[in-house]
């Protein structure tokens, strides 16, 4: 958008990182777009330049209120601020992979992050089945074949969700070698499939 030109703004959020990620690029449009500088912009909201920098590159969450003065210095409509808020509410939240952090790397986090937040996702394994499609026993038999692993059986439940957190429901298509059960993981038993 150009600068000057208004725009509505419709997000739908699943993962933490990603709606910070998109408030942050949202707040740097809206100010583009409200013409300002990001000294400007922080000088009539009163906070410094560099609290204006982090927020906008997504390095610290927005409190609500903050964005609530940023869209009036913007002028942004009340569809779009309630929208804004809504997004800075909800990237405060935690995602499910957040009580595993004893365990996840920042990568991980990250990785799991835009996982949730995808629509699509293509996986091609040859020698597993994929871990979004493996049952408890499955995923314990390869464990304990693979010690060193960090992600552990327990967190399987929740990636397994049948819907996304938004209420769509997640299709997987499986193109898959029938022999494939008839090699179980690391010496164990076949799954039968869930």
């Amino acid at each position: 958008m150009q600068c000057g030109q208004a725009g509505t703004v419709v997000e739908s959020m699943v993962s933490p990182t990603l709606r910070r990620k998109r408030l942050a690029r949202l707040l740097r449009e809206l100010r583009d777009q409200a013409c300002l500088t990001i000294e400007e912009a922080a000088e009539r909201i009163d906070i410094s330049r560099s609290a204006m920098s982090r927020a906008e590159n997504a390095l610290v969450g927005v409190k609500p209120m903050m964005v609530r003065d940023l869209a009036r210095a913007y002028n942004v409509d009340s569809a779009t601020t309630a929208t804004l808020l809504n997004l800075a509410r909800d990237a405060n939240k935690k995602g499910w992979w957040q009580d595993f952090t004893s365990v996840l790397t920042d990568g991980d986090t990250t990785y799991i992050g835009f996982e949730e937040e995808a629509s699509s996702i293509q996986s091609y394994q040859t020698l597993l089945v994929p871990g979004i499609l493996q049952t408890a026993d499955y995923a314990r038999a390869i464990f304990q074949a693979y010690k060193g692993d960090r992600d552990t059986p327990r967190d399987r439940p929740s990636r397994r969700r049948p819907s996304s957190p938004t209420g769509t429901p997640r299709r997987a298509r499986v193109l898959g070698d029938p022999g494939g059960r008839r090699h179980p993981p690391a010496g164990g038993q076949p799954g039968r499939p869930s």
